[in-house]
């Protein structure tokens, strides 16, 4: 009885600490000069944290002054 407490035990704990990876969208907003908007939206797989990480890298400014781009990404 303790051997089945013990491998019950391990088994939990062995797929408590794995990650689970799911689709997450990861959705885009750009910004132009005039104030209009843009939604852009991606699909991501992985855990949450990578795919937080992964969407965070589309953040984007390009232009300069008042000709600025600016792209905000996030899950």
């Amino acid at each position: 009885m303790k051997k089945l407490g013990l491998v019950a035990a391990a088994g939990v704990l062995f797929f408590g600490m794995s990650s689970c990876t799911k689709d997450y969208d990861c959705t885009c907003v750009t910004t132009d000069p005039d104030g209009g908007t843009t939604s852009n939206t991606t699909v991501v797989k992985g855990t949450k944290k990578t795919s937080e990480t992964a969407c965070d890298l589309l953040d984007n400014t390009t232009g300069s002054g008042d000709f600025e781009f600016k792209t905000e990404c996030s899950i």
